[in-house]
Order: structure tokens, then C-alpha cells, then sequence
């Protein structure tokens, strides 16, 4: 019986694919994976990138015809275990078309077989640089600005920064870093901004802009709630909620 090498055996699970389809848009974009479903006027293919749904009115072209992925597939499942050689070849395969999230593990794999391994060094080196870059790349800053009603010391102020800084690490920690508060304007005597702090506000924040908050919901948790709507243009997902409250169930 066939086997896998441990170490690719998670990869080799997610990697049996059907034939794949190649799907020419009508703004000339290409798009290809594997078919996963279809409704009445979309169908949903699997790729690198995970599930994608195109509708059928954007399509200008579809047909069967064998992807990168559908071909990564099939190399990876006739993997044999202890052969070193065979996974660097599909590890230099994968990085001459520059897929480096699969060449990653493969380069990994061989050098855990192989330390000396020059050539899977070399590239594993370059995958690394190459993941980084693309992490950067995704990368999204946002400016948080905060209006404050009152005239506030500098002590109160601070207290109200606090919360929010609390509140960005839990973006940051939510997108494993993709978003991140790159900075935070507090301004006092201000009822501008995506939130605003009022002392004198009991009421339930609400609104997608200069979102009223008062001292009661000044918490990181309900700041980076807010925040969702003011910046990222987030609907609530919970049934009477206010601000974008979908009337379901949930």
C-alpha cells in the first residue's frame, strides 16, 4: 500500500482533487481550481486560496482542463515515503512557479531527511523571504480617531487610550497581525470621529460613524466591537442589535 511521508500527510489529505476547471471572466481575469458546488447563478471552485464562488453572468469561459493545482495534487499523492529526492523535485517544482506556501513544507520535509541539503537550504531561504514579503504586503494600518466631548486632564485621557490600545491588540490578535491600529488620535472638546466618548451617554452605541459611547461601554471588547462598523464597515451578525442588525435568528 501506498504511503506518505508524516509529514505531508496533512497536505496529501487536502490534496485530492477532482479534475479542475480553468474560468476566463469577462474582465479577463483568470481563475482556476477544483468544482465544488453550483446554485442557480454561481458556481464555487477550490484553489490555493481556498473556495471562491463566480457568478455565472461575470463568466465568459469555462473549461476542463488540468490546473497547477489539480497537477500539485497528483505529484503530491504519488509521494513515497523515504523518498527525499522525489519531494525536492516538487519542492523545486512548486517554487519555479512561485508557490511557496506549498514549497515551504516539502523543503522542510527534505532537509529534516537530508540537513545537508544545499540546494533545499538555499530555497527554503528564499520561501521564508518570500512568505514575509507577502505577509507584509497584506499588511493593513489603520488610524483610530477618537473625539471626546469633554475637556479631559491628561490622566482621564490616557485612561481612554488605554482601552483602545487593549482594543487594537485584540484586532491584531483576531487577524494574526493583518490589521493593526498603526495609530490613535485622541481629541478632547471634539464629538468627531469613529467613536465618541461622552461622560454623560447611557444609551447603547449606535451608527457607523462618530459612534456615541459613554463610560459605561468603554471597554476594550465593545471598542473593538464598534471599531468593526466605524472603520471596517461591519454589520452586526445578531439578531435586533441596532447599526446593520441582520432579523435572523442568530
Amino acid at each position: 500500500m501506498k504511503r506518505i511521508p508524516p509529514a505531508l500527510a496533512l497536505l496529501a489529505f487536502s490534496a485530492c482533487f477532482a479534475s479542475a476547471d480553468r474560468v476566463l471572466l469577462r474582465n479577463k481575469n483568470v481563475v482556476e481550481g477544483r468544482f465544488v458546488r453550483k446554485t442557480a447563478d454561481s458556481v464555487t471552485l477550490e484553489s490555493f486560496d481556498g473556495s471562491f464562488t463566480v457568478n455565472y453572468a461575470d463568466i465568459q469561459r469555462w473549461t476542463k482542463e488540468k490546473s497547477t493545482y489539480e497537477i500539485y495534487g497528483e505529484r503530491l499523492s504519488r509521494l513515497k515515503e523515504g523518498d527525499t529526492d522525489a519531494v525536492y523535485a516538487l519542492a523545486k517544482w512548486c517554487r519555479d512557479r512561485r508557490l511557496w506556501a506549498q514549497a515551504k513544507p516539502l523543503l522542510e520535509s527534505a532537509l529534516k531527511a537530508k540537513p545537508g541539503h544545499k540546494e533545499a537550504t538555499r530555497d527554503l531561504g528564499l520561501a521564508n523571504e518570500a512568505l514575509e514579503e507577502a505577509w507584509k504586503a497584506s499588511l493593513v494600518p489603520l488610524t483610530v480617531l477618537i473625539g471626546i466631548k469633554q475637556d479631559l486632564t491628561k490622566e482621564e485621557i490616557a485612561k481612554l487610550a488605554g482601552e483602545v490600545k487593549a482594543a487594537g491588540a485584540k484586532c491584531a490578535s483576531a487577524t494574526h497581525g493583518a490589521l493593526y491600529f498603526a495609530e490613535i488620535v485622541l481629541t478632547d472638546q471634539n464629538a468627531e470621529g469613529h467613536l465618541v466618548y461622552d461622560s454623560g451617554f447611557t444609551g447603547t452605541p449606535n451608527g457607523s460613524w462618530c459612534i456615541p459611547m459613554g463610560t459605561g461601554n468603554w471597554r476594550a471588547r465593545v471598542i473593538f466591537h464598534e471599531l468593526g462598523h466605524a472603520l471596517l464597515d461591519l454589520d452586526d451578525e445578531y439578531k435586533g442589535a441596532g447599526f446593520g442588525a441582520n432579523t435572523g435568528e442568530t
